[in-house]
């Protein structure tokens, strides 16, 4: 069995620019949503 796809990924980041572009980068993770913890 292979994973084709995921359904939900949460990650804590200080950089949120610079962690999207890395996963981007290097696993072709694209961003649907995010929210800012206060």
């Amino acid at each position: 069995m292979t994973i084709q796809r995921f359904h939900n990924v949460s990650l804590t980041v200080k950089d949120a620019d610079a962690s999207s572009k890395w996963y981007a980068d290097n696993f072709g993770f694209e961003v649907e949503s995010d929210s800012v913890r206060t």
